[in-house]
């Protein structure tokens, strides 16, 4: 398969496999194997490597081809979880739903209390007080995401209250607001801002709602993000 005929079929549910579809339009992609029911790609930039497939058998095949160095891996249908989480000898796992913004105009620009600005490294350990996990490596992934010029604040009284990115691997992310300026649509603002940026740039407008964060789901659906009904899983191992 070309890259045409890959799209073509991880668009059967497009939703679901967006991020690769995303990677791949972006020419962001290596492909390190594939067959008539499979696909398995890495993200060059994250390094991050992506797996989607139709039946057990398959996936099985292209699971046994991820490279050794791999530290972090998607997986797009529960079919195979089981054999990838071994076969990786995985420690951390993560559940997402897909959103997507599938229209092509820009949302309209909202009421923001406050100024939404590029961040500066200057505000690295800001952020990072506010925004870590285990599917971030710390303090320095901020940094970088910072000094790759992906990152947003929004500001009230030269304050810092709020921020969105874009993480390495392509989808809108580390958003968050400090708790005592929720509620103000700050989040909304953010979440426009970096939607209708990636609409500029030629990128697939999409992000991943942790399972339960009905907060961050509710302001996607109530922006026309489309949720993917199928979960995706991030699995992290130590090499």
């Amino acid at each position: 398969m070309n890259n045409k005929e890959i799209i073509e079929f991880l668009s059967q549910d497009f939703l679901l496999n967006v991020d690769m579809i995303d990677c791949i339009k972006r020419n962001k992609h290596k492909i390190i194997d594939l067959n008539k029911d499979g696909v398995l790609i890495e993200d060059v930039s994250s390094k991050v490597v992506m797996i989607s497939a139709n039946n057990f058998k398959d996936a099985k095949k292209l699971i046994d081809k991820i490279p050794d160095s791999t530290e972090l891996v998607v997986g797009h249908q529960d079919l195979y979880y089981e054999y990838l989480k071994e076969r990786f000898n995985a420690i951390n796992e993560m559940y997402c739903y897909q959103t997507v913004y599938i229209e092509s105009e820009p949302l309209p620009i909202s009421n923001c209390p406050g100024t939404i600005k590029l961040l500066t490294e200057e505000y690295t350990s800001d952020v990072f007080s506010q925004y870590h996990n285990d599917f971030t490596t710390g303090i320095e992934y901020i940094r970088e995401r910072i000094k790759s010029k992906t990152m947003f604040g929004a500001f009230i009284d030269n304050k810092l209250v709020g921020f969105v990115g874009t993480h390495e691997e392509g989808s809108i992310g580390l958003l968050d607001v400090l708790p005592e300026y929720r509620k103000m649509g700050i989040a909304t603002s953010l979440q426009i801002y970096a939607t209708n940026l990636a609409l500029y740039q030629n990128r697939i407008p999409y992000g991943q709602v942790v399972i339960g964060n009905e907060a961050s789901t509710k302001l996607q659906e109530n922006l026309g993000f489309k949720i993917s009904k199928e979960k995706i899983y991030w699995l992290t191992r130590m090499i």
